[in-house]
């Protein structure tokens, strides 16, 4: 942090408080130009006096940069960004990267090459997709059985979704194991 410019008006002696709300966020483009910082002097247990402060406040994190232009909905192979240092506001929602949360994820949205890749529009990709036939494993007692069925909707791991039995023309709910594998209980 760098204090540039503050009050110059005269206050009373007390606690001096900054509150991370009184702080003006930089723009995503200049983290480290100078900010406003309102705050106040507490000096009896009801009186206040606002103040203020001219800072340059920052944090340098881990941050993963796109080294190509990056699709939406496509899993993201690790070829395909780099870590760097980025400097950011120090109360940013952008919250430190690592490599392991970028690779194989999916963008949300088209991410452009030379900029970050927000861990906020990352998601784990489709394992299944709509009208793609898939393993599926039913488990019944001790018995087990596999087959192949059709995607009536697209999944991640973990969700489930509706599989047609391509002989019968019947449809069932299926979780999502793994890619291209769906499991019945």
């Amino acid at each position: 942090m760098e204090l540039i410019e503050f009050s110059q008006t005269r206050i009373p002696k007390g606690a001096i408080e900054f509150p991370r709300s009184g702080l003006t966020q930089p723009r995503p483009t200049g983290p480290l130009e100078p900010v406003i910082w309102t705050g106040r002097v507490k000096y009896t247990a009801t009186q206040r006096v606002a103040i203020w402060a001219k800072v340059r406040a920052w944090i340098s994190r881990p941050a993963a940069i796109a080294a190509q232009d990056l699709p939406a909905g496509k899993p993201i192979q690790s070829h395909q960004f780099g870590m760097e240092s980025a400097d950011t506001g120090p109360f940013s929602d952008s919250a430190p990267i690592s490599a392991d949360q970028v690779a194989g994820f999916a963008p949300r949205r088209s991410i452009r090459a030379g900029q970050s890749i927000p861990r906020s529009i990352l998601e784990a990709p489709i394992e299944v997709a709509r009208s793609e036939m898939a393993g599926v494993e039913a488990h019944y007692g001790a018995a087990f059985l596999k087959f192949e069925a059709r995607a009536e909707t697209s999944g991640r791991v973990g969700d489930a979704i509706q599989m047609r039995n391509v002989e019968s023309g019947k449809t069932f709910r299926a979780r999502v194991i793994r890619k291209g594998w769906v499991a019945v209980d």
